[in-house]
């Protein structure tokens, strides 16, 4: 399941937490092991739990706002929690 940042920071290298709010579920049906990626200035990168395990569907429960640290440098895309 792959969802897109707007703005993508023009390119330009950042590092800091980002909430992202998911407005649409995740489709019926879909494979629960397929794992969560966003996609930012043509990059895509999978989202990870700070053990560094991909979240999959499986371990969103739906839509609501999400807290995320990004780090360009390190290419490191990690959920925090779920509020």
């Amino acid at each position: 399941m792959t969802y897109k940042f707007a703005p993508d920071f023009d390119g330009r290298p950042f590092r800091g937490l980002i909430i992202v709010y998911i407005s649409e579920a995740i489709p019926e049906g879909t494979t629960t092991t397929l794992p969560i990626q966003f996609s930012m200035a043509g990059v895509t990168s999978n989202v990870t739990t700070a053990g560094g395990a991909n979240v999959t569907v499986a371990d969103l429960p739906g839509t609501g706002i999400y807290l995320v640290y990004f780090d360009r440098w390190a290419d490191t895309l990690q959920m925090l929690n779920v509020i």
